[in-house]
C-alpha cells in the first residue's frame, strides 16, 4: 500500500462488503436462511465465500485509513489469507481432494434434500479463481514496484471480466457451471460483489490498466465514460429483454429481432447525437480557445516588440550608466576595489593606486592580504565569507604601501554579486591622529575638570551630560544624580527657572553664543545658594552643546551685603558731620562777623562801654561753641 488513492467509493464498497460477509457468516452460524442468501429466492452464499468477502472488505477498507506499520501488516495478512483460500478452492476442484477448512465452522446441506454432504462446502472453480486473483492482486498492490501494481491491476480486470460474464450468463439464462468457462456458476449476488470490489480496488491506482481509460481528464477519457454505459445498456439490457420476450413467447423471433434492431438504431442515433453535440461544444471551446490564443499571441508579439524596444533603450541606458559608473569609480576620492572569492583584486580605481603606491596592473596581480601589515594580518586574519556580507560591513585595517609605509584604512565591504565583493577604502591616518589628540585633550579636560575648584558642566537637550565633582558638591548631589536628572532646572530655585531655561534654550538654538548670569540655586536639602554661570555654545557630534563653569558666590554675596550696609552707615555719619560742620562754621562765621563790626565801632567810638560788653559776650559764646564742636568730634571718632 504505497500511496493508494483515497476515494469515498472505495470506503463505501469496503464497508458494504464487510457488512454482507458478516451477515452471511451470522446466517450460517445462527442457521438463518434469509441471511445466508441475502437476496430472497437466491442460492445461499457459501460460508467460505462469505469469509473471503469479509476479508476482502476489511482489506479494501484498510487502504483508505491512515497508513502505518499495523495497517500494512494487517492488509498483507488478509491478502495472504484470501489467496490461500482461493488456492485451496482451485486445488480441491482440480485434484478432487477434501480439506478440513471447508467444514471447519459449519456443514453445508443439500439445497433440495437437506442431506449433509462432505464436499458440499466446495466453492466453484470460477469463484475460487476470482478469490485467488483477489489475494494475489492485493499482495502485488502492497509492493513498492510499479510493475507489480500494473500486474495486480490486470488481475483485478480479469476478476471484473469473469464477474461480468457470469452476470451476463444469468441475464441470458445460460447454465454452464463446470470447468473453466466464461459463463460460470458463481451466484449472481457473489458475482455482483466481486464485480464491485474489483472495480473499487482498481481505483486504488487508476493510472494503470483499463481504469485509466475511464478516470482520466482528457477528451478520450470523457468519451469513454459517456459511451460505456449506453453501450452496456444496448448489449446487456436490450439483449436480456429480447431473450425474455422470446423465452416467454411474447413475440416471434423475427419481430423481436426487428424491434431490437430498431431500438438499437434509435439508441445509437441518440448516442451519436449526444456525442456530436458534446464534441461540437468541445470544438467550439477549442476554436474560442484558439482565437484567444491567437489574440494573446498577437498581443504578446506587440508587447514583445514594445519590450524589445524598451530593452534596447534600457541596454543603451545601461551602457551609459556603466560608463558613468566607471567614471565615477575612477574619479572617486575614496579608494574602491573589487575582490573575487580568493581575495584577488579584479578591479581597482585610481585612488586605490595612489593610496597604495602600486600601479593598476600591479594591484591586479596581488591579493588583498599582500597589502595588509603582517602583524595586523596575524592578529586579525580575514575570515569573512560571502554569506557574512549580505549587509555592509565596516572594519579598520592596517595597509602597507609599496614603499613599506604603514597606514590605517577604514573599509566598507559588501557583496557585489554571487562571486564578487565591493570594497570602499579610506585613509584614516589623519583621522586616527586627530582622534588620539581628541582623546588626549579629553583626558586633560577631565583631569582639569575633576580637580577644579570651580564647577564645570556640559548640557545637551536641556540635560546635564557631564558635571564635575565640585559642581555636584555645591548642590549636594552626586554626579550620576545630576547626569540622570530630567532637566537642568533641578539645581535652579523656583523663581529663576524660567530665566535659566530661557538662557539655556537661547544658546542651544543658536540665538546667543556666550552668556554670563547670576541665579539663586536650589540644593538637594532644600536650601538656596547664589551661583554665577558662564557658558558658551559649541557643537559636539553634530549636537548643540553648552560647556561652562559655575562658582558658588553665596559668601561673596553675603560680604557684599555687609559692605553695602557699612557703606550706607559711613555715608550717614559723613552727612551728619557735614551738617554739623556747616552749622558750626555758620555759627563761627556769624560770631566773627559780629566781632568785626564791634571792632569797627570801637575804633570809631573808643569809649563806648555797651559795645565793649556786647563784644565780650560774643567771645564767650564763640568759646562755648568751639568746645562743643571739639566734644562732638571726639564722640564721632569713637
Amino acid at each position: 500500500m504505497y500511496y493508494p488513492k483515497k476515494n469515498k467509493f472505495i470506503t463505501i464498497v469496503g464497508l458494504i462488503t464487510i457488512l454482507a460477509g458478516v451477515l452471511v457468516i451470522c446466517g450460517w452460524l445462527l442457521n438463518i436462511d434469509a441471511l445466508e442468501t441475502l437476496v430472497p429466492q437466491y442460492v445461499a452464499i457459501k460460508f467460505n465465500i462469505a469469509l473471503c468477502m469479509f476479508f476482502l472488505g476489511v482489506a479494501t477498507w484498510l487502504t483508505q485509513v491512515p497508513s502505518n506499520n499495523y495497517t500494512r501488516s494487517a492488509f498483507i495478512a488478509l491478502s495472504i489469507a484470501i489467496a490461500l483460500l482461493g488456492l485451496l478452492g482451485v486445488l480441491q476442484y482440480l485434484l478432487q481432494f477434501h480439506t478440513i477448512i471447508d467444514q471447519l465452522f459449519v456443514n453445508s446441506d443439500d439445497a433440495i434434500t437437506g442431506i449433509k454432504y462432505t464436499y458440499n462446502g466446495y466453492s466453484t472453480i470460477n469463484t475460487s479463481i476470482c478469490i485467488l486473483l483477489f489475494g494475489i492482486a492485493f499482495l502485488l498492490l502492497a509492493a513498492k514496484q510499479k510493475s507489480f501494481h500494473l500486474v495486480g491491476q490486470y488481475m483485478l480486470h480479469v476478476v471484473t471480466l469473469i464477474s461480468t460474464v457470469a452476470i451476463i450468463g444469468y441475464l441470458y439464462g445460460l447454465s454452464l457451471f463446470y470447468n473453466f468457462s466464461y459463463v460460470s456458476s458463481i451466484p449472481v449476488h457473489t458475482a455482483l460483489f466481486f464485480l464491485v470490489i474489483s472495480i473499487a480496488a482498481s481505483l486504488l491506482y487508476p493510472q494503470y490498466g483499463f481504469t485509466n481509460l475511464f478516470t482520466g481528464n482528457k477528451v478520450g477519457n470523457q468519451m469513454a465514460r459517456k459511451l460505456f454505459l449506453p453501450l452496456e445498456f444496448i448489449f446487456i439490457v436490450l439483449g436480456f429483454i429480447r431473450f425474455k420476450t422470446q423465452y416467454n413467447h411474447l413475440t416471434t423471433l423475427e419481430i423481436s429481432m426487428y424491434l431490437l434492431t430498431v431500438i438499437m438504431l434509435v439508441i445509437c442515433l441518440a448516442i451519436v447525437t449526444i456525442m456530436a453535440v458534446w464534441l461540437n461544444r468541445i470544438d467550439e471551446k477549442r476554436l474560442n480557445a484558439e482565437n484567444e490564443v491567437i489574440a494573446i499571441n498577437n498581443s504578446l508579439e506587440k508587447r514583445v516588440e514594445e519590450r524589445s524596444a524598451e530593452l534596447v533603450s534600457m541596454i543603451e541606458k545601461l551602457g551609459e550608466n556603466e560608463r558613468r559608473y566607471r567614471l565615477l569609480i575612477e574619479h572617486a576620492s575614496d579608494a574602491i576595489y573589487v575582490l573575487d572569492l580568493d581575495n584577488n583584486f579584479t578591479e581597482v580605481n585610481a585612488s586605490m593606486c595612489k593610496m597604495t603606491g602600486y600601479t593598476h596592473e600591479e594591484l591586479l596581480q596581488l591579493k588583498v592580504v599582500n597589502l595588509l601589515e603582517p602583524e595586523h594580518l596575524r592578529m586579525a586574519p580575514i575570515i569573512l565569507g560571502l554569506d557574512d556580507l549580505g549587509n555592509a560591513t565596516i572594519k579598520e585595517l592596517r595597509f602597507m604601501k609599496k614603499d613599506g609605509t604603514v597606514f590605517d584604512v577604514e573599509i566598507n565591504v559588501k557583496k557585489f554579486s554571487e562571486d564578487r565583493v565591493l570594497v570602499i577604502a579610506r585613509d584614516i591616518t589623519t583621522r586616527k591622529a586627530t582622534e588620539t589628540e581628541l582623546k588626549f585633550a579629553e583626558l586633560k579636560f577631565r583631569m582639569l575638570a575633576e580637580k577644579s575648584m570651580v564647577g564645570v558642566y556640559i548640557v545637551q537637550k536641556d540635560k546635564f551630560i557631564y558635571v564635575n565633582p565640585r559642581f555636584a558638591n555645591i548642590f549636594g548631589y552626586s554626579q550620576d544624580e545630576l547626569v540622570n536628572a530630567p532637566s537642568v532646572e533641578i539645581v535652579i530655585s523656583k523663581d529663576f527657572k524660567g530665566t535659566t531655561l530661557e538662557h539655556v534654550k537661547g544658546r542651544l538654538n543658536g540665538e546667543v553664543d556666550n552668556i554670563h548670569y547670576e541665579v539663586v540655586g536650589h540644593k538637594r536639602d532644600g536650601t538656596l545658594n547664589s551661583v554665577e554661570y558662564y557658558g558658551s555654545r559649541v557643537i559636539i557630534d553634530g549636537e548643540p552643546t553648552i560647556i561652562g563653569s559655575m562658582i558658588d558666590i553665596t559668601e561673596r554675596k553675603n560680604a557684599e551685603e555687609h559692605l553695602k550696609a557699612a557703606y550706607e552707615q559711613i555715608n550717614s555719619q559723613i552727612n551728619n558731620i557735614k551738617n554739623k560742620a556747616w552749622k558750626q562754621s555758620h555759627f563761627i562765621c556769624s560770631q566773627v562777623a559780629n566781632l568785626k563790626r564791634l571792632a569797627a565801632m570801637l575804633k570809631d567810638h573808643p569809649g563806648d562801654i555797651v559795645a565793649l560788653d556786647y563784644m565780650l559776650a560774643e567771645l564767650d559764646r564763640l568759646d562755648t561753641g568751639i568746645i562743643e564742636m571739639a566734644n562732638d568730634a571726639v564722640i564721632h571718632e569713637n
